[in-house]
């Protein structure tokens, strides 16, 4: 037996149709990393955001979120700045060995989608 999954998936559905998810993991008590995949764009409404930022922020309790995606992802990183995320770093061939990992996060501190929170 392997160890403890630490891992969460929230999913969107809309029209009765899975568009797009979330998987929160190596939660360490005060961050939390964010994959995300969606099919279609129309999962940007203030409601999902909330939920998906509130979940690590307000339920877990962390103060900040990580979320890493490929040197040539651009629509992704396009994504992550637009919901407040920070560049922060990059990790050379840190993608699979070939591709550099762009490093991204948002503090709690800096979410503007956290409603009635400030």
């Amino acid at each position: 037996m392997g160890p403890p999954v630490n891992a969460v998936g929230l999913g969107i559905v809309q029209d009765e149709q899975l568009i797009g998810g979330f998987v929160f993991s190596n939660f360490t008590g005060h961050n939390i990393e964010v994959s995300a995949a969606v099919d279609r764009a129309s999962w940007v409404t203030r409601g999902t955001l909330d939920q998906m930022f509130g979940y690590p922020f307000r339920q877990l309790g962390c103060t900040r979120i990580t979320a890493i995606t490929r040197e040539d992802n651009k629509r992704t990183q396009r994504i992550l700045t637009g919901t407040g995320f920070v560049q922060e770093g990059r990790a050379r061939k840190g993608w699979d060995g070939k591709y550099d990992a762009i490093i991204f996060g948002i503090l709690k501190e800096e979410c503007r989608f956290l409603k009635d929170d400030k």
